[in-house]
């Protein structure tokens, strides 16, 4: 059943209840030949403890479903159930209508009954629904031929191990539209329901109420003062839209009502951290996408120094420039860089170029000056390496900042592996994004062997950081000429 914690219903005796007023039901079975479903009246086993059915297959459907194997059986309870048409709303701009229902979805292996256990069944089967009718019968009244009618039939006794249940009764609508919807169910129009006003509004208890204080408190430190962002809401909890709740018939979650306390929310950023990784920096690009959330009006700086040059006393720059495909025509300043023993390195896209001071810092021959694709990256996460300590606390500095500027969370395009980063820093407690961690090709042996999945929760995360996508290169770049095209390159 679709994943809606905030409807769900677990109270054991309105389950039972459940059952009780819906007897007519749906029994599912995965077997050897497919799915098979079938139905048949139920009754609950009053004197067990938990959930316990009993009920009754017609030959051959016992075949059919396998009864006896072992194999687990899915019971459909449902339950009353009906459409919502937003006309009935307050809000003239409201056009999603919504389906209320209580549904069960119970789990457990059937029970084959003896011939005598289910001669019990099948007579208080007819009994239960006999009782108060006119002249009503029963199968004592000729026990022979009852028996020899049982014969086509298999008694099932079914004790529930688990169960998936929803009641969905329009709580997180305002007042107003609940006191029409439950109007307008009781009326005599195209969709009402009769039995539903009562439910609808004894559903007014199904969920509290809850104020800012308990949902959108800010993070200690965090300066969002009265201002809360979207995303922000505390643990696992997420703002999917701001305003009048929608509903589940468009595959949208009914939202619960929180008191804002004087707040207002707003949609949060997602930010992706690139694989062009600025010198020394682990979420350059969130912190720049955080200065322009935060209405800076600038880029920050990207401009780094290399920690390997702050251990041999050289300070060399980095940058980035745009660029149109051709590349550089000489070595940048190599002459100057030589007589001063200044190095510097300057990236776009897919490539790198070097003055003599970087290349004889990272050992490489005068000719490598210019690299394009993997041994420009190859040369950057040299350049990035710093100690794992180091690395952590830089990211989760520019992670906190970038929360505060309302960026919500990020996916991780970096070359290290990120999967095995980020459950290391959520391990330690951060929570401060929700992350995407992307994996590479010498990463993804790893992967698989940890679990991780795409669009899957892993690690001590509260569910906020998720296995990314596969990312590799199937062919270069047009910045580098190295890009797979129909035509010939110009020049």
């Amino acid at each position: 059943m679709r994943h809606t914690p905030h409807y769900l219903l677990t109270d054991e005796d309105e389950i039972k209840r459940l059952v009780r007023e819906n007897p007519w039901i749906t029994f599912v079975s995965e077997t050897a030949r497919g799915m098979v479903a079938s139905h048949y009246p139920t009754l609950l086993d009053e004197t067990a403890d938990g959930i316990v059915l009993l009920t009754h297959f017609g030959r051959p459907d016992d075949r059919l479903h396998e009864v006896g194997s072992g194999r687990e059986l899915l019971v459909i309870v449902q339950g009353a159930h009906g459409y919502v048409s937003p006309s009935w709303y307050a809000d003239e701009s409201d056009m999603v209508p919504t389906w209320n229902h209580v549904t069960a979805h119970l789990y457990g292996v059937p029970e084959v009954l003896t011939e005598d256990e289910n001669m019990v069944v099948l007579e208080r089967l007819v009994d239960h629904f006999e009782a108060g009718m006119p002249g009503a019968r029963s199968l004592r009244i000729d026990p022979e031929e009852a028996r020899r009618l049982a014969t086509g039939t298999v008694g099932i006794r079914v004790p529930v191990s688990r169960v998936d249940a929803r009641k969905k009764l329009s709580q997180a609508r305002i007042d107003s539209d609940r006191e029409s919807i439950i109007e307008h169910l009781a009326g005599d129009g195209r969709y009402s329901h009769p039995n539903w006003p009562r439910r609808c509004a004894a559903s007014r208890v199904c969920t509290r109420r809850r104020t800012a204080s308990e949902r959108l408190a800010p993070a200690p430190g965090s300066g969002a003062g009265r201002r809360c962002a979207a995303g922000s809401a505390g643990g696992r909890g997420r703002i999917r839209s701001i305003g009048v709740a929608k509903h589940d018939l468009l595959g949208l979650d009914d939202l619960e009502s929180v008191d804002l306390e004087g707040r207002f929310a707003g949609p949060g950023a997602v930010g992706s951290a690139r694989a062009r990784r600025p010198v020394g920096s682990a979420l350059g690009p969130a912190r720049r996408l955080a200065g322009r959330v935060g209405g800076r009006g600038r880029r920050s700086s990207c401009g780094r120094t290399s920690p390997r040059t702050r251990r041999s006393r050289e300070r060399w720059s980095s940058g980035r420039a745009s660029a149109t495909g051709c590349g550089p025509r000489r070595p940048p300043g190599a002459a100057r860089a030589g007589r001063t023993g200044r190095g510097a390195r300057e990236r776009r896209c897919h490539t790198v170029w070097s003055n003599a001071a970087a290349l004889a810092l990272m050992g490489l021959p005068p000719e490598d000056w210019w690299l394009r694709e993997q041994p420009a990256f190859d040369l950057n996460v040299r350049l990035s390496e710093v100690p794992e300590a180091t690395m952590d606390a830089w990211v989760l500095s520019a992670a906190e900042r970038a929360a505060q500027r309302g960026v919500v969370g990020i996916t991780d395009f970096e070359f290290d592996d990120a999967p095995s980063a980020w459950a290391r820093r959520f391990a330690a407690g951060f929570r401060g994004l929700r992350v995407r961690a992307n994996v590479y090709p010498p990463h993804l042996e790893a992967a698989v062997v940890a679990g991780i999945r795409t669009g899957e929760p892993f690690g001590d995360s509260d569910g906020l950081l998720t296995g990314g996508r596969f990312k590799l290169f199937t062919d270069g770049s047009l910045n580098t000429r190295t890009a797979w095209c129909d035509d010939a390159y110009p020049g």
